[in-house]
């Protein structure tokens, strides 16, 4: 009798041998939806056995029995030479040893290998006096949260990964800890580089902190917001079908073109406007982190300093607030109420979308201004062109949830209201 693994893999052939890939051609798209699904917990399924298998040749030395480098070029041999792969493979492997509930929850499907790295990764921070019990309830805490969140605010909710068993103030001082160490070696790791193409081109690369890279994508993605083609110049090549990365790089070069020489070191000034949600106490004296509207977090030694340097416009929960309401005097939302919808929002409310604060319009969720809707902060949205086109023509409701006040929506004839989950500290 054949082993359980060698039987079962040879079983998969023989399964998938028996489906044809032209099949799905003939599938309604809500069967070929939910086998999709499906299909990515199988995915998840086989990489659990791909990273045991990893592992126990790393643990076995048949690399070096082999002659191999590693067991990651031994891997990497065997199919598709993608050293990488096998390397972070056998890493995984390592690090699921002390993380057995998330293999599990790997095995069962209920988790990607990319959600169990970062689970491990995370659990691997913790304090060395952290018990097992605690350490349990960390893993179990990620490995709930992980279907609900985008790997960008996965791996954002997983720096709050004490969070299941410290007070507020100690997982503060934890998360803080580790961003400053991050920006630290941000810093360390910074570079730029151009070089000319010859052809009236330049192409060129950088590495630069996150927060940085977030003043810059947000500069980018609202010159070439699709939204404001019409404000564009006749030349400069803006086109509605044109793929994204031409568009973006169209909206860098117009960024360029447009630097103000005035604000620039040399001529003091101020060098961005920056849109922070941090308490006042926190930026005077705490150790807290704070958020940027884009969600990327940040220690508030990185803030007190950008607060030196640049327009930092603080979101202060505990002060003079800025003159949100103004009723039905006016049909367009402020600037003031637009930065307090990015910060609230994040995006485009509507669920699944990852269209940033920049590429959004505002929106009247409760009511339409035209019959009767007022222009208050707790009346607007912000949602993606595509998306507030649905809402209108296809009749999706909106609400504000009664007790956590987020935007939510219902498409018609339905009962369950949705929301975009990304994660919020």
């Amino acid at each position: 009798m054949p082993h359980p693994l060698v039987r079962g893999v040879a079983e998969l052939h023989a399964v998938l041998d028996s489906m044809p890939i032209g099949g799905w051609d003939g599938l309604e798209s809500t069967v070929v939806r939910e086998l999709a699904k499906e299909l990515s917990r199988i995915v998840a399924r086989v990489s659990a056995h791909q990273i045991g298998a990893a592992r126990a040749l790393e643990e076995s030395g048949a690399a070096a029995a082999a002659g191999a480098t590693s067991t990651g070029a031994m891997l990497a041999d065997g199919f598709g030479g993608d050293r990488a792969a096998g390397d972070r493979m056998v890493r995984t492997g390592k690090a699921l040893r002390a993380a057995t509930a998330t293999e599990e929850a790997l095995s069962n499907g209920d988790i990607s290998s990319t959600q169990a790295e970062v689970i491990a990764g995370a659990l691997a921070t913790l304090l060395d006096d952290t018990t097992e019990d605690d350490r349990r309830a960390c893993e179990d805490t990620l490995i709930g949260d992980a279907p609900r969140y985008t790997m960008r605010d996965f791996r954002r909710r997983s720096r709050r990964l004490a969070d299941a068993i410290a007070p507020a103030p100690e997982v503060d001082a934890h998360e803080n800890t580790q961003l400053e160490n991050r920006e630290k070696a941000a810093r360390a790791r910074s570079e730029f580089w151009m070089s000319d193409n010859h052809d009236g081109t330049v192409r060129g690369g950088f590495t630069i902190p996150e927060h940085a890279a977030e003043m810059l994508r947000n500069a980018i993605e609202a010159i070439s917001a699709p939204r404001r083609d019409h404000l564009h110049d006749a030349d400069s090549m803006f086109d509605r079908d044109m793929d994204h990365r031409h568009r973006l790089g169209l909206g860098f070069a117009e960024l360029c073109e447009h630097l103000p020489t005035d604000g620039l070191p040399a001529h003091g000034g101020v060098g961005a406007t920056l849109l922070v949600r941090f308490d006042y106490d926190t930026l005077a004296r705490g150790v807290a982190a704070a958020t940027l509207s884009t969600g990327t977090r940040l220690s508030a030694s990185a803030t007190r300093k950008l607060a030196c340097r640049l327009g930092i416009i603080p979101e202060v929960f505990d002060g003079e607030s800025l003159p949100l309401d103004h009723g039905r005097e006016k049909r367009l939302f402020t600037k003031a109420q637009r930065q307090a919808m990015e910060t609230r929002d994040g995006g485009c409310v509507f669920p699944g979308c990852d269209r940033p604060p920049s590429w959004c319009e505002t929106h009247h969720a409760n009511q339409p201004f035209s019959h009767g809707g007022a222009t208050n902060l707790n009346d607007g949205v912000l949602i993606c062109p595509r998306h507030h086109h649905i809402v209108h023509t296809d009749g999706w409701e909106m609400r504000f949830h009664p007790h956590d006040g987020t935007p939510e929506v219902r498409s018609p004839g339905t009962v369950n209201w949705q929301r975009n989950n990304r994660w919020r500290p």
